[in-house]
C-alpha cells in the first residue's frame, strides 16, 4: 500500500512504497510540486533509504507537471551525498511527459555522476528492466 505526502491543499504530491517483488523503492511524483515540497519529499526518501538500506530506486515522474530544476542545487549539495552514504546505488528516473520536467531531470543527472548510477528513461518498462539488470549484476558479484 503506497504511503503519501500531501501538499498544502491536502493533495498527494509524492507516493512511495517498497516493491517487495522487485526489491526497490518506488516513488511516484504527482502534479506541480513546489521547491519546498521537493525538499520535503527528498528528506523523507533519504530517511527511508537510511532506515531500510535501499540500493535501488524507481523514480516515476510520469504524473509530474512543470519544472523542478530550482531544487537541483539543494539536491546536489545535500540530498545526493547523503543518500549515497545511506546506500543508494542505482536510480532509474522515468521522465515527466513535459519538456520542463525532462530538462530538470537531465540537469540532476549531470549532478549525480560521482554519487550513484542514475539513468533516465522515457518508458517505465525500460526503467524496470534496467534496474533488474543492475540487480543481477550486483548479485552476481
Amino acid at each position: 500500500m503506497p504511503q503519501e505526502l500531501l501538499n498544502n491543499l491536502n493533495k498527494p504530491f509524492l507516493q512511495w512504497e517498497y516493491d517487495k517483488e522487485n526489491d526497490w523503492l518506488y516513488l511516484n511524483w504527482i502534479g506541480f510540486v513546489s521547491h519546498e515540497n521537493i525538499i520535503k519529499g527528498a528528506n523523507l526518501i533519504l530517511e527511508v533509504v537510511r532506515k531500510e538500506h535501499y540500493a535501488y530506486i524507481l523514480n516515476d515522474n510520469r504524473q509530474l507537471l512543470g519544472p523542478w530544476d530550482r531544487s537541483n542545487d539543494h539536491l546536489e549539495c545535500n540530498w545526493v551525498p547523503q543518500v549515497k552514504e545511506a546506500g543508494l546505488q542505482y536510480f532509474a528516473h522515468v521522465l515527466a511527459p513535459n519538456v520542463a520536467g525532462a530538462l530538470s531531470a537531465q540537469d540532476l543527472h549531470r549532478r549525480t555522476t560521482d554519487a550513484f548510477t542514475m539513468q533516465i528513461f522515457g518508458d517505465v518498462k525500460k526503467a524496470e528492466q534496467w534496474l533488474k539488470n543492475m540487480q543481477m549484476q550486483s548479485y552476481a558479484l
